[in-house]
């Protein structure tokens, strides 16, 4: 399996893996997850987000050579600008909001203001 010719020669799309963390039938989901109650299906739902502590939309930055990404391009990293488009064809999608999963996040995100990112 290696390519001898390193990951530099990699074209975009060439390589697939499968996440770990999204849900997959017969690997990581237990018998019967189709028929979950509604209260549960947002266990099941694949959740694209980044681990931190910001909105995605402020993750468009102005100068990747001031503020570089770590690996992008490698692992489950995509190149930025194709990421970049995407967030923001989807930066005037209708709020989750009213899901009673999500209910919990709308009401920190609007009472919690956290200190020093700005």
């Amino acid at each position: 399996g290696n390519d001898l010719l390193g990951v530099d020669d990699t074209k975009t799309g060439e390589l697939a893996v499968i996440c770990p963390s999204c849900p997959h039938p017969g690997i990581n989901l237990l018998d019967g997850w189709e028929s979950a109650p509604d209260t549960l299906k947002f266990l099941y739902m694949i959740i694209i987000c980044m681990d931190a502590n910001f909105h995605l939309k402020n993750q468009l930055v102005l100068n990747y050579l001031q503020d570089p990404g770590l690996g992008t391009r490698w692992a489950y990293l995509v190149p930025c600008k194709p990421y970049e488009d995407y967030v923001l064809s989807h930066a005037n999608d209708e709020d989750v909001s009213d899901q009673f999963p999500f209910l919990f996040f709308l009401f920190v995100d609007t009472i919690i203001e956290p200190e020093g990112l700005d």
